[in-house]
């Protein structure tokens, strides 16, 4: 399982162009691109945010003995 080859990219290709149509593609591509797009924008705010507050390691816990 290398990934995706020329001949998987064509069959999904196809496969869109049959459900979809040619003239609703571009649509389906934007509203993908902007949901990948802001996907990405909550995974770093998410990954900023876990800069600001310690793990549960890293905390005095009574029940350690720290």
């Amino acid at each position: 399982m290398a990934g995706i080859g020329l001949t998987e990219l064509l069959i999904v290709l196809v496969v869109v162009l049959v459900i979809f149509g040619a003239g609703k593609v571009p649509e389906v591509m934007r509203s993908l691109g902007s949901s990948v797009r802001e996907m990405k924008e909550i995974a770093s705010d998410v990954e900023g945010l876990s800069d600001d507050f310690p793990t549960g390691y890293e905390r005095d816990d009574p029940r350690r003995g720290v």
